[in-house]
């Protein structure tokens, strides 16, 4: 049996890929069942970025034949200038569209009156996060994955024994096959990882559609997800070894949410290594909107909801994803970044691995 720890968009899909395979496997997850870091995600699907994620759409609609709507959507992406220097946003337009050029697609440059670029309209992808969240449990139980709700402890195992998950409350769970895909709660599980995998706190508005005029979108808003050309928090987390203290920067954006929808994002960063407690979420939100009222005041005021998850992510880029070093029957899958695109490819190479490692 395949124990997997996580509840997210990792652990669930973790899970159905290794059901596919004709694994048994039991999901470990708290409650409510996903709220974690993707619940609030833009779910963004940008396959055309790297060969890697070239599979993901196929792999997406392939998971909604197999397991029903799930949320997959095709849709436009536009990245706005968010007032950044035209120097700057010229460097960065041409980087993305000879990425659409290398993937066979193409972009369209949006430009003012002096032919200086405001920002790209692009092909793109998405997996409403809501629209999933409420379709797993049901797919999760189809496709025969066990479910334990609780929070893991700790890890125990006596050098090949069989691997001893200790439960809060009291209990345990046993598995010859452990997958870590608690996201930011890995290291905690199993401090190894600590020097590479490190921590952030991500935080949203989540507006009501009744309360966002349809003259407050922003341009690209109808089409589908509009983000800052150039974001600040992936700029960030790769500083992440050299701050000395937690860092926290906000990107403009907006994504349709169910019938609701995502407004901004605020990053805090800290330094490699560290796992402060959570933020004080009163601080979080003003930074939030004192961010988002440079680029869109008039969606800044706006009365909505804020939420915020711990996020995991690795400094190089380079996700953690495979058996752990050392210990026998571990397996980790944290810190991908772009998980709704990166997630579906990596996760058949893992299954497959793991399906391979327990026949022989």
């Amino acid at each position: 049996m395949v124990l997997v720890i996580g509840g997210g968009l990792a652990g669930c899909l973790s899970a159905l890929a290794l059901r596919q395979r004709g694994l048994p496997v039991t999901l470990l997850s708290q409650a409510p069942s996903w709220a974690t870091a993707s619940q609030f995600s833009y779910g963004g699907v940008p396959w055309w970025a790297a060969p890697a994620l070239a599979r993901a759409p196929e792999i997406w609609q392939a998971l909604e034949r197999r397991h029903g709507p799930l949320g997959w959507q095709s849709c436009k992406l536009t990245l706005h200038g968010g007032g950044a220097n035209p120097p700057a946003l010229a460097a960065a337009g041409t980087g993305v569209m000879a990425l659409l050029a290398a993937a066979g697609e193409g972009g369209l440059e949006l430009r003012d009156d002096q032919d200086q670029l405001l920002g790209l309209e692009l092909p793109y992808g998405r997996v409403d996060s809501s629209i999933l969240a409420a379709a797993l449990p049901a797919a999760l139980e189809r496709a025969g994955v066990g479910r334990r709700t609780g929070s893991a402890l700790a890890l125990e195992s006596a050098g090949g024994a069989p691997w001893q998950v200790r439960l809060e409350g009291g209990g345990a769970l046993e598995a010859d096959t452990v997958l870590l895909a608690a996201g930011a709660a890995c290291a905690q599980l199993w401090p190894p990882l600590t020097p590479e995998l490190a921590t952030s706190w991500a935080g949203v508005l989540v507006l009501s559609a009744e309360d966002l005029a349809a003259s407050d979108l922003p341009p690209g808003a109808g089409a589908g997800i509009v983000m800052p050309l150039l974001g600040q928090r992936q700029a960030l987390e790769q500083q992440t070894s050299s701050l000395v203290e937690g860092r926290a920067v906000v990107d403009a954006g907006l994504a349709p949410w169910g019938a609701a929808w995502l407004l901004g994002q605020i990053s805090l960063v800290n330094p490699l290594g560290q796992h402060d407690p959570e933020p004080n979420p009163a601080w979080m939100e003003a930074r939030l909107r004192t961010g988002l009222a440079q680029v869109w005041p008039q969606l800044a005021s706006l009365p909505a909801t804020y939420h915020q998850v711990p996020v995991s992510f690795t400094a190089s880029g380079v996700p953690l994803v495979g058996p752990v070093a050392d210990a026998p029957g571990l397996w980790v899958c944290a810190g991908v970044g772009a998980p709704f695109a990166a997630l579906p490819p990596l996760l058949e190479t893992l299954a497959d691995q793991l399906k391979a490692g327990a026949g022989s």
